[in-house]
């Protein structure tokens, strides 16, 4: 999407724009996809433009550039140097005007490191640098991703949608995305297909997605109830869902309940607090209403506190 923007907002932008998945092209095929054939070369070749004939005037974006073969580099490399190609099988130079954009979904240094990508390639490739930020990092992104995504969808489909709900937009902004915006652009797309409404739902979503918001949600919930726990060694090794289980097992009333949370919460905020005003200050209490609260649970005052 980037390079795209980048094509259509340059003067080339009335040429053509090609995108490659550099680690989609079948082995051995790369430099006759990408340079062109030349007739008879090899059984049943025929005279063929590769890919940067076709982008002349244009540009092409090379994406997982890293996933090219070494030898197909050095012939990349050439081409940036001298804007000529020769297509497989022949001596004929052929000049060319094109724009490159490549990119690597690795770190391009450990790609050099790891001899995946050539350090003259890279160079070469490195005029200008834009380092695209994951999806998980821009979550303020999502939004208009899904709106564009809606509308692609509308465009292209019979099944028109307004967009998604506000509990589905704020699983979107809550999930990790591993995948990135076409991660985001399949689960669209995925949902579309099971939608019953005009409006995607927490239920249209694909499994995993659900799956991982539970996950969170429960680690967020023992994260939080742990928090209620007092900070002694010595305190019980139960969770708020354990103490609310035990309650209702035990026939507890709502008051008899409020009472247990309430002496949890106490004994826990005591415990890190250095001192009774400052405690109650934190609680939004008087002084003298949690002197009394803590006599009444039988809790310890706060350390070094019974002179106030």
């Amino acid at each position: 999407m980037v390079a795209e923007a980048i094509h259509g907002l340059s003067l080339r932008s009335n040429k053509q724009f090609c995108s490659q998945n550099c680690a989609a092209i079948p082995g051995g095929l790369a430099e006759s996809l990408l340079f062109g054939t030349k007739k008879g070369v090899y059984t049943g070749s025929v005279d063929s433009p590769g890919i940067f004939e076709q982008v002349n005037g244009g540009t092409l974006f090379l994406d997982e550039v890293n996933s090219l073969d070494y030898s197909i580099q050095a012939k990349l490399l050439r081409a940036l140097e001298t804007k000529k190609i020769h297509r497989l099988g022949s001596d004929k130079e052929i000049s060319l005007d094109f724009r490159v954009v490549a990119a690597t979904n690795e770190d391009p240094f450990k790609c050099m490191e790891s001899g995946k990508i050539r350090s003259d390639l890279f160079y070469r490739l490195s005029t200008f640098v834009l380092e695209i930020p994951p999806l998980r990092e821009r979550k303020e992104d999502i939004p208009l991703l899904t709106e564009h995504f809606i509308q692609a969808h509308n465009e292209a489909s019979s099944k028109q949608f307004s967009g998604v709900s506000d509990e589905v937009l704020a699983v979107f902004k809550q999930y990790s995305w591993p995948g990135n915006v076409r991660e985001l652009k399949n689960v669209i797309e995925s949902s579309a297909i099971f939608a019953k409404s005009s409006t995607i739902q927490i239920s249209d979503l694909p499994y995993y997605i659900t799956k991982s918001r539970s996950i969170e949600n429960k680690e967020h919930r023992e994260k939080n109830s742990a928090n209620f726990l007092p900070a002694s060694t010595s305190a019980p090794s139960y969770l708020i869902p354990d103490v609310i289980e035990q309650l209702i097992r035990d026939g507890a009333t709502y008051k008899e309940a409020m009472d247990r949370f309430e002496n949890l919460y106490l004994d826990s905020c005591q415990r890190n607090c250095s001192n009774q005003t400052h405690l109650a200050h934190i609680l939004g209490i008087s002084r003298q209403s949690l002197i009394n609260k803590l006599k009444k649970h039988n809790l310890r005052p706060c350390d070094g506190t019974r002179d106030g």
